[in-house]
């Protein structure tokens, strides 16, 4: 069963916000170029190329977590979350899974966790650590992942269900 971890209005939302920021900073800049010395025609384009790059990674980030939906196969949760949170977490690792309004880790909560670019509203706290894909294809070792979903609760009620089941057997 699929789970969308992110709306279509946040997708659009952040696309067109990219749209404009690009299309901004590329004028600035042309602008800067044209009224100052030659020198920085380089360092501008340069710099056009790297954000171009950025916005082109959050870009890709986005239609990821769109595209590839959080998966329940058998005793195993894909976890596909864009190009941050990327696992295959099986059942029997879950301890708990909680959902609220929103989670607020601090500092040393989110230096053993994985956490999504919006707001999280589901935690998963694992029996032992786990090795996830993180944004640039970069491992970690995790004890918790947050997650930002669609209907938090009925995630959450799932994924319980499922662990008590799979834990009874």
């Amino acid at each position: 069963m699929p789970f969308r971890n992110i709306q279509r209005s946040t997708y659009l939302f952040i696309c067109c916000l990219l749209i404009i920021v690009s299309a901004d900073i590329f004028v600035t800049r042309r602008d800067t170029v044209l009224s100052g010395p030659s020198t920085l025609m380089g360092y501008a384009w340069l710099l056009n190329i790297g954000d171009l790059w950025i916005l082109s990674l959050i870009w890709a980030d986005c239609r990821a977590a769109f595209i590839h939906p959080i998966r329940n196969e058998g005793d195993v949760l894909h976890i596909r979350y864009g190009l941050r949170i990327q696992a295959s977490l099986p059942l029997s690792n879950i301890q708990e899974v909680s959902s609220a309004l929103e989670f607020n880790p601090d500092k040393e909560e989110i230096k053993q966790a994985a956490m999504p670019m919006l707001t999280p509203n589901v935690r998963i706290t694992l029996k032992y650590p786990l090795q996830v894909e993180t944004i640039l294809l970069m491992n970690r070792q995790v004890s918790t992942i947050y997650l930002a979903m669609d209907e938090p609760a009925a995630f959450a009620l799932t994924i319980e269900q499922k662990c008590f089941h799979h834990n009874s057997e």
